[in-house]
């Protein structure tokens, strides 16, 4: 059974092209009665992973540094 899909936002343009903004009573969004992705999830690759451990530990070494410095001036 389809959704019933309100229409919240029409828009035409000068050329005469048309838009629909709606939403159903789920709370899905949809443009010209297409349900648009509004949530996705990201997987990145296990060296970029390595990447942002090392920088974050890095990071941490190098603001212990820095205190460290300070105390002993």
């Amino acid at each position: 059974m389809p959704q019933e899909i309100t229409s919240i936002f029409s828009h035409t343009t000068g050329e005469g092209a048309t838009g629909d903004l709606g939403i159903d009573k789920d709370g899905n969004l949809y443009w010209n009665q297409k349900k648009v992705v509004t949530q996705q999830r990201l997987t990145l690759g296990r060296w970029v992973n390595i990447s942002i451990v090392a920088g974050g530990l890095s990071t941490i070494v190098i603001a212990l540094v820095s205190i460290w410095e300070a105390i002993v001036k």
